[in-house]
């Protein structure tokens, strides 16, 4: 419970941020040294002498943490189990790697939750950081593609007429994962020839095209 002047000064608690800078400045080491500085009269009145109750659900992450402290509470941490890192992180609704570094920035991590859960939980049941932030983006290196023959024909039968129509169809939610939007790099020495031919379209571009010699083709129409 709080003490007696606690609940009288209740209404007017410095706000949890500038308590924490308050507590950074101070230097105090642990627990120990807390409890001796909070019962002294050098502690200011405004200070809670129990904050995790003070600032429960506004900011509190720990002692460690208020104290400036989280290399000693990181050393004894146990994080989250993957999966249920998983389903806290999904919820912040993540897009990517760049709204992950900036929610580390945001001091709104809880402690138990990894800043590298690509490290922390690698063969523990770590895929991709889509998967991690629940977008089910994969990065093209990490993609498994069908082989050349199989993503051809499904390719020719969707009767593209040319490469501004692959490009709107690549951007479309259509768009299967396991086919490659840059056939020609992925599939190079695999049986690419052309776009023309991805496409299964007959046009195609002259500079691909092998042409006959022309005395031969004079004297193949005598």
């Amino acid at each position: 419970q709080l003490k007696t002047w606690d609940k009288l000064a209740k209404l007017t608690w410095m706000p949890f941020e500038e308590s924490r800078e308050y507590m950074k400045a101070l230097g105090l080491k642990n627990q120990f040294e807390w409890m001796v500085y909070s019962k002294s009269s050098k502690k200011p009145k405004n200070i809670p002498s129990s904050p995790s109750q003070v600032y429960k659900d506004n900011g509190w992450r720990g002692l460690s943490d208020w104290l400036g402290n989280t290399n000693t509470v990181t050393r004894n941490l146990k994080y989250l189990s993957f999966n249920d890192s998983k389903i806290f992180i999904k919820k912040l609704k993540l897009k990517n790697q760049s709204e992950w570094r900036l929610y580390l920035k945001s001091n709104k991590k809880p402690l138990n939750i990894s800043a590298h859960p690509d490290r922390t939980y690698k063969n523990k049941g770590w895929v991709s950081w889509g998967d991690f932030l629940g977008t089910g983006y994969v990065a093209n290196r990490n993609r498994v593609y069908r082989d050349f023959i199989e993503a051809k024909i499904f390719v020719k039968n969707l009767n593209l007429k040319n490469i501004n129509e692959w490009s709107l169809y690549c951007k479309s939610n259509k768009f299967p994962k396991d086919i490659p939007s840059f056939p020609n790099q992925t599939y190079k020495n695999k049986g690419w020839i052309s776009m023309a031919d991805w496409l299964g379209n007959k046009n195609i571009a002259n500079k691909n095209k092998s042409f006959v010699n022309f005395k031969e083709g004079a004297f193949s129409s005598l």
